[in-house]
């Protein structure tokens, strides 16, 4: 894999991605009981993800994320949440908030045809804040030339 298709913490540890995610603009504040508890519940959430990540074979995250299939579909999810708590809706919430900050951090680098699957407005709002409105409209103009 290019070095170019990876994202800039691709070689990070679990931890080192975990320390990163407080560095999001969109990663919950520690102020209150119920903002510690949605920092707890992603963090919980990415290293869900990480963990399940790291029993495929890869030279880093990007890597491994392409391996398992995640960049394709959105199955996994089911089985990375499966043995968490008792609730499945809670479960998979927590899951697919870790996959937010994994996708704002860039952590790993989707491809477009993951983005089509995974459509969910929460991950274009925060994206829109983490990465700036100007580079959105800036990307927006490249990719529609002439509206």
């Amino acid at each position: 894999m290019l070095a170019a298709d990876c994202g800039p913490f691709d070689e990070l540890s679990v931890e080192g991605v975990l320390e990163l995610l407080p560095s999001l603009s969109t990663f919950p504040p520690s102020t209150s009981k119920r903002s510690r508890s949605k920092r707890a519940g992603r963090s919980r959430g990415t290293a869900r993800i990480l963990g399940w990540l790291l029993s495929f074979p890869g030279d880093g995250w990007q890597e491994r994320w392409i391996v398992s299939g995640a960049d394709s579909s959105l199955d996994w999810i089911d089985v990375v949440t499966a043995g968490y708590g008792c609730v499945e809706a809670s479960r998979r919430s927590v899951t697919t908030d870790g996959l937010g900050c994994l996708l704002l951090a860039r952590v790993v680098r989707p491809s477009y045809e993951f983005l089509q699957c995974y459509r969910t407005s929460g991950l274009y709002r925060h994206a829109k804040r983490e990465f700036g409105a100007d580079l959105f409209s800036s990307s927006g103009r490249l990719a529609w030339p002439g509206e």
